[in-house]
């Protein structure tokens, strides 16, 4: 016997998709031939010969059809060892289900959802939904007879412990039954009704027929006409009941197929398909957003009350309804007891998925209350674009930068006109994300007011700001100590500044700068992070900056800080704190994230860490910023920001430089730093013969010199400590610590002469 001449080939069957596949189907088909080698040589069986599986056995004369030219000898089986055999020519085997048939099996359910032409499954699965159609139709039927939906509506109402709701819910079904009922009893006495008012009707219109005969009988002279009308109406009935017969045998041929297609599409619609039946398709039909596939979601995110909620048959309670919101749908719920926003914030990448979109493009957040979840959802690729032109780009026409500066649109494509006026800024994320160019439309847009004046400090080696150099009142690019120094000044004259805008704006009575005829100041700090952290200036730099931001918005006065490093080490406290309108990009974790957008609030669901960096050769989510404080009536909310290429910055500043000359106004010069002082020398010219308290020598010094910041932040304390330094101990009498010209005289006498013995 050849074990190869009638075995069960599976290749006949499948075709395998995989090499893993393949290597199966082989050692399925061989441990198969090898049993059939030890039984025959075991129970000395003959095979007759049999087609393969998937072959017609050919019949006729000539065709392969068996004759009697030749005994074949062989065992009779048992009925019980035919069926074993038949079973195993099918490739099935029962004692070793969990061997050989998973592989046969599998490859066999393979092939069947992988067929081009997968009929059988496709009426299968088509039947199925008319099916599910005709139960969910039988399911709505129920309710509409019954009061399961007020019940289970009571079932919710129970859970969230509302009282009021629960007898609500219990009168509306009383009413319900009661309306019920009433129709009920109106359709048993519906055909007494009918019939009474068939038998009126015929009666009246038989009179009124009669009527008429009579008059025309008698009008014409001719009693034939009497039953005239009567005919004529018979007539009118027997022609419409032939079009209502007509009309209504084409209505009861097509209303079988409607119903059906009716099922079908309630069937396909409500998803009861099995998932063995469905069709694996190349492209994954989005998910719409509605109240149905919002439960869904959130009813499968694990979470133990809210699952619960939802199984005892709770409905969520939306203070919003999901509607269109710009790129996206968005919606408010009001989470059931036991579950807070925050802990589906937590769940947010089973969310997205839940709902069938990307994690950037599903945002929870917190509503008013720690219950309140809100929900912006964006289209399926929909945050896949740009915001365009930046609008400034064209045109001659001067701007108002106090009105603001156009930076991007929302991600529910709205613009957004960066306020200006009274703001301050910070703007942090990750290197190559956008920052500086979205720092640089604030810079571009005050470029474009002929009355603002721009100062620009890089602590940084770049030329982002180059093409802008000749509009810029100050400008300091570098790495060097040079540029924090000049950074540090910056700061120092912008409080001499707002002093010197207070005293006018007092003496005119001008609430604002504008009314008062100043126009803005837009001072930016780019890569600020390194001022603060520097060794020397750092600590001094905090302090003055905080100052300045805290009352620079009643001055005109608009500060931008930009840092790729956004820490609590590198960024003060006290900067932050004070910060108006905060941007954030790509970020790398919750801490860079709350220090630029506020504490708590990756916590409440606003997250930079969600925005995917991008590259050139991977875009992701660069250009994709999440502000604070930048769009109207939102606590927050995503920007896309406007992309200004080097040539279209260039343009600005020839423009900027243009409307300079129109107004008849010039760049100020940047000033020189100021060269290093002399305390020593510095007292001995404020100070005349008699001491004076140390907290008046600091206002003199400070008037001497008020760009200079060392004296700008000395202490009482650290005056004294300085002078101690210098050889001059200042008493605590009264505890005014005075200080005596005459030995701040002496001591650089003293010091004049040691340098003069030094040069001998």
């Amino acid at each position: 016997m050849d074990p190869h001449d009638d075995d069960l080939n599976l290749r006949d069957i499948v075709e395998p998709r995989t090499e893993a596949e393949r290597v199966e189907l082989e050692e399925a088909v061989g441990q198969y031939r090898a049993e059939r080698v030890e039984a025959a040589a075991r129970d000395n069986v003959v095979y007759l010969p049999s087609a393969r599986l998937g072959q017609v056995p050919q019949t006729g004369p000539g065709q392969g059809e068996l004759v009697p030219d030749e005994a074949i000898e062989g065992e009779l089986l048992s009925p019980q060892e035919s069926a074993e055999l038949d079973r195993r020519r099918a490739g099935v085997r029962v004692k070793q289900l969990g061997q050989v048939s998973v592989a046969q099996a599998g490859a066999v359910v393979h092939w069947v959802r992988q067929s081009e032409h997968p009929v059988g499954r496709d009426v299968l699965r088509h039947s199925i939904y008319v099916l599910a159609g005709a139960q969910v139709v039988a399911q709505r039927v129920r309710e509409a007879h019954s009061n399961s939906r007020f019940e289970r509506m009571i079932r919710a109402a129970e859970v969230t412990g509302d009282r009021d709701k629960v007898a609500d819910w219990v009168d509306r079904a009383e009413q319900a039954k009661d309306r019920r009922h009433k129709r009920v009893m109106d359709w048993v006495r519906a055909p007494l009704d009918l019939a009474k008012a068939l038998g009126v009707m015929v009666l009246t219109v038989l009179g009124i027929l009669v009527g008429l005969g009579i008059v025309l009988a008698v009008a014409s002279k001719d009693p034939g006409l009497v039953m005239g009308p009567i005919t004529a109406v018979l007539a009118f009935i027997a022609w419409i009941t032939m079009i209502v017969t007509l009309v209504w045998t084409f209505i009861v041929m097509a209303l079988p197929v409607a119903g059906v297609f009716y099922l079908w599409h309630t069937g396909k619609t409500a998803g009861k398909t099995p998932g063995w039946l469905q069709v694996a398709t190349k492209a994954v039909d989005a998910v719409v957003i509605d109240e149905r596939s919002i439960a869904h979601a959130l009813q499968h995110l694990g979470i133990g009350p809210l699952a619960k909620y939802f199984k005892d048959g709770g409905q969520l309670v939306y203070t919003r309804i999901p509607s269109r919101d710009g790129l996206g749908v968005s919606a408010q719920v009001r989470l059931p007891a036991g579950t807070a926003a925050e802990i589906v914030i937590n769940k947010k990448t089973l969310l997205a998925a839940n709902l069938g979109r990307a994690g950037v493009e599903t945002w929870p957040s917190t509503g008013d209350d720690e219950g309140l979840l809100d929900l912006w959802v964006a289209d399926r690729g929909g945050l896949d674009t740009s915001a365009g032109q930046w609008p400034l780009s064209e045109g001659e026409d001067p701007i108002n930068v106090y009105q603001g500066v156009p930076v991007g649109m929302t991600m529910r494509g709205e613009q957004v006109v960066a306020p200006i006026d009274g703001t301050s800024w910070l703007i942090g994320g990750r290197p190559g994300q956008g920052k500086t160019t979205f720092a640089r439309l604030l810079v571009l847009g005050a470029c474009l007011d002929p009355a603002a004046e721009v100062w620009v400090h890089v602590m940084a080696d770049n030329g982002d700001y180059e093409p802008l150099k000749r509009r810029l009142t100050r400008y300091r690019v570098g790495l060097g100590t040079d540029v924090a120094e000049a950074a540090l000044e910056a700061f120092n004259d912008l409080l001499v500044e707002m002093e010197h805008r207070g005293q006018v704006m007092r003496e005119r009575g001008a609430a604002t700068a504008a009314e008062a005829g100043f126009g803005p100041l837009v001072a930016a700090f780019d890569e600020v992070h390194r001022l603060f952290q520097h060794r020397v200036l750092g600590e001094d730099a905090g302090i003055i900056a905080e100052d300045v931001i805290k009352q620079a918005r009643k001055y005109g006065i608009i500060i931008i800080l930009i840092t790729q490093s956004p820490t609590a080490t590198s960024i003060p406290k006290g900067v932050t704190r004070e910060v108006i309108c905060r941007v954030a990009f790509s970020v790398i974790d919750q801490v860079a994230n709350d220090a630029l957008l506020g504490s708590g609030k990756h916590r409440q669901g606003v997250r930079a860490t969600e925005l995917r960096p991008g590259s050139k050769q991977s875009p992701g989510d660069r250009g994709k910023a999440l502000t604070v404080g930048v769009v109207p009536d939102c606590d927050w909310s995503m920007v896309i920001g406007y992309l200004v290429d080097l040539d279209g910055v260039h343009q600005v500043a020839e423009r900027s430089l243009r409307l300079l000359d129109a107004e008849g106004r010039q760049v100020a010069p940047t000033p020189e730093i100021e060269a290093p002082r002399d305390l020593l020398e510095d007292l001995s010219e404020v100070l005349g013969d008699e001491p004076v308290r140390s907290g008046n020598v600091l206002a003199l010094l400070m008037r001497l010199a008020p760009r200079w910041a060392p004296y700008r932040t000395m202490t009482v304390k650290s005056l004294r400590a300085e002078l101690a330094e210098l050889g001059i101990k200042v008493p605590s009498t009264g505890n005014t610590w005075p200080i005596d010209p005459a030995a701040v005289r002496a001591a650089l006498a003293k010091r004049s002469t040691a340098d003069l013995d030094d040069d001998q």
